[in-house]
């Protein structure tokens, strides 16, 4: 080594400083001068730039310029390119690639280049990562076990070391040696686990969860809005990020964990990266160590959890994904509104061949803004047939005139309570009308669940998010969705527990906004922890200047990528900083942006007209899909305007005894096909298959024929 670059976080502080005075009076005389009537301080980076340029090109072995090599080193993170480097090398802009890669390995070559508070709070998550490698015989793909630590506050996450500057660069096997996870073997396989885990009834832990429908007052004021127009139309997002601006919140910095190149779903892969999470979290203040999972992992951690001896997974706790929840509640929604016209409802705003992966389930952000939309306009539909005194709408429209002071205004407040309720009760009538009147109505209920759960992540709300869980099961259970039913059950159980198990102020910070997490400086923009690993880890995995962008996935180079983010990270915000260019979002919320205001609206028209041609409130006997005009009989056993009733009565039977009156525990659940709606349909896609109606999907069956 022959000396230490600074800091990441001070990286640029000095890069004006060592400028010769001579060579600055002549570049402000020569750049600044003719320029007396613009503002000067936007030429200083410029200036030291082109300073910088001219002493490497003058001393080219004695001087190294941090601005080129940060330069350097944030360009090859952002894009990978060594042709792009050397050009700007050649022109004096950059440092070359070889020293942009010698830079990496020097911030390697410090061990703990990055540092935790110990004061801070963290949690784990970890997923699937996989990449189809193009090898030359189809083995040797990648399929290994990703994983991040979430640490709020942001400024816990500190690179304020300097860099030792290597002479050469270390060989692969010494990188890869960086970023190695020792595998664990975990020997409980035969033990009982799950087995000895009793099945609680969640009504008697939390008995102030109703199921029946409900809005949320923000909600319900925002869709009286675009009904009334009192102030200027916004898309929710938009709208509730107005409402929220002056709340309190603390960002998150996302810190990558090395790869375990070993099968995600192992249970030797699983229970070494639970007790990766323990290690680190033995090095804080923080007792309790948190991990969360998507459903299929989850279960197997539990079943480690519970069949495990090692004392020090006492204090782990296994939380489910809650962003793979949400896509599994859209799948729940379109199982159960299958054939009732939905989907050519909303193929009037978008192209039918992405409805259908949207009301599967995926394509998230689509099925969201489609189901958001739906809801606004047949809410206001309903609110057309609901008697509003002038006192009613005068109040509405005096609180949405101080957006900043609605939360405030709307706590305790009896009278929009009454306004809302009046709501509730045309909603309750109308439920009663008919079979397919109960169905929509139904559909406004589970679109309310989502997003009063989007609502929670967003802002924090850890009661709101527990109870709209519970709340969801039933759903889970009557279109099913049993793997999340019976996983989701098993969660909450475990969060109504919290108290008796972890430490009282470590609660209350977990629960006060702790358990989501915050990239951005917006109160509304707190996200679930398993749509955080993809957006940090997953995505920019595969993003340009990514491992599987033609960077490799060896070993050496996944270390390398994965253990320099915080100080590439660092580095970034410093070199922004300097230039005084910042590569976030505007400010401004996509839903507030005139564009999609104008687009939601146009498209709220079509939905409208759409429900004008086919009524989604008729008064007629059995129950009609609204696309097709097809009515159920009564020998057709069509009951998906009942999937709450049944999910409920399946929820019920879930916490009973088992039938020689031993407590049921989690293995004693079974899923029972008989309990699962049928939809609509079933009139036209139904073939008979032992003993038993089977729906299917005749464009589907074909594309796999033709296949």
């Amino acid at each position: 080594m022959r000396y230490r670059d600074p800091s990441p976080q001070s990286f640029f502080e000095n890069v004006a400083t060592i400028i010769p005075n001579s060579l600055r009076v002549f570049l402000d005389n020569v750049i600044i001068d003719d320029k007396r009537g613009l503002e000067n301080g936007k030429f200083s980076s410029k200036i030291v730039a082109i300073a910088h340029a001219v002493i490497s090109c003058a001393r080219p072995r004695s001087f190294t310029s941090c601005l080129k090599i940060g330069l350097g080193a944030v360009l090859n993170r952002k894009f990978g390119s060594k042709a792009l480097l050397n050009i700007l090398s050649s022109l004096g802009f950059s440092c070359s690639y070889d020293e942009a890669l010698l830079f990496e390995a020097s911030v390697l070559s410090k061990p703990n280049n990055s540092t935790i508070d110990p004061e801070s709070f963290s949690q784990f998550v970890f997923d699937n990562a996989d990449h189809n490698i193009n090898t030359l015989d189809g083995l040797n793909t990648f399929h290994a076990m990703g994983g991040i630590e979430c640490v709020t506050p942001k400024s816990a996450v500190s690179c304020d070391g300097r860099i030792p500057k290597l002479k050469s660069i270390p060989s692969q096997n010494t990188i890869a040696s960086f970023g190695t996870i020792a595998l664990k073997s975990f020997h409980g396989y035969k033990k009982a686990g799950l087995a000895n885990v009793l099945v609680e009834n969640l009504n008697e832990k939390n008995p102030n969860v109703r199921y029946g429908f409900d809005i949320s007052s923000i909600d319900f004021m925002w869709i009286f809005n675009h009904k009334m127009n009192y102030i200027k139309k916004e898309g929710w997002n938009g709208f509730m990020e107005k409402l929220t601006c002056n709340e309190l919140y603390a960002q998150s910095r996302i810190v990558c964990l090395p790869f375990l190149n070993h099968p995600p779903s192992n249970y030797d892969t699983i229970y070494t990266v639970l007790s990766l999470a323990v290690d680190r979290i033995s090095n804080k203040k923080q007792k309790t160590a948190f991990v969360t999972f998507d459903q299929p992992l989850y279960w197997k951690a539990k079943e480690i959890v519970h069949s495990t001896e090692n004392p020090e997974f006492s204090n782990l706790i296994i939380r489910l994904g809650g962003f793979h929840l949400a896509m599994s509640f859209l799948g729940s929604i379109g199982t159960i509104m299958d054939g009732s016209g939905l989907k050519e409802l909303i193929s009037e705003i978008y192209a039918p061949s992405s409805v259908d992966k949207m009301l599967g389930g995926h394509a998230y952000s689509r099925a969201v803004r489609a189901h958001i939309l739906v809801h606004c306009t047949f809410v206001q539909i309903i609110l057309s047939l609901t008697n509003f005194t002038d006192e009613d709408t005068s109040k509405i429209e005096t609180l949405l005139q101080n957006p900043e002071t609605v939360l405030e205004n709307i706590e305790g407040d009896t009278v929009l309570a009454n306004i809302k309720s009046k709501f509730i009760e045309t909603v309750k009538r109308l439920s009663e009308q008919s079979e397919t009147t109960k169905l929509w109505v139904q559909y406004l209920h589970m679109v309310s669940l989502l997003k009063m759960f989007i609502q929670a992540e967003r802002s924090g709300n850890w009661q709101l998010h527990l109870e709209t869980v519970q709340k969801m099961l039933p759903f889970f259970h009557s279109s099913g969705h049993f793997l999340y039913a019976k996983s989701a059950h098993f969660y909450l159980q475990d969060m109504y527990n919290l108290k008796e198990r972890m430490d009282e102020n470590e609660l209350s910070e977990f629960i006060n906004g702790g358990f989501t997490i915050r990239r951005t400086d917006k109160f509304w923009s707190g996200i679930w922890s398993d749509m955080t690993i993809e957006q940090a880890l997953m995505r920019t995995m595969k993003d340009i200047g990514g491992p599987t962008r033609g960077r490799g996935m060896s070993e050496s180079v996944l270390a390398k990528w994965v253990l320099t983010t915080p100080a590439l990270v660092e580095l970034t915000d410093s070199l922004t900083d300097f230039c005084n260019v910042y590569l976030a979002t505007t400010e401004q919320h996509v839903d507030s942006r005139a564009t999609r205001i104008a687009r939601d609206l146009v498209d709220m028209e079509k939905l409208k007209s759409w429900f004008k041609d086919h009524n989604p409130l008729p008064d007629t006997d059995g129950i009609i899909s609204l696309s097709s005009g097809l009515k159920g009989a009564k020998n057709d056993n069509i009951n998906c305007h009942e999937a709450l009733e049944i999910g409920l009565r399946c929820l019920t039977e879930m916490s009973k005894e088992n039938e020689n009156g031993t407590p049921k525990t989690f293995d004693d659940v079974k899923y029972k096909r008989k309990n699962k709606i049928t939809s609509l349909k079933a009139l036209t896609s139904t073939i008979k298959f032992s003993d038993r109606n089977v729906t299917i999907d005749p464009s589907l069956l074909f594309q796999r024929v033709c296949v």
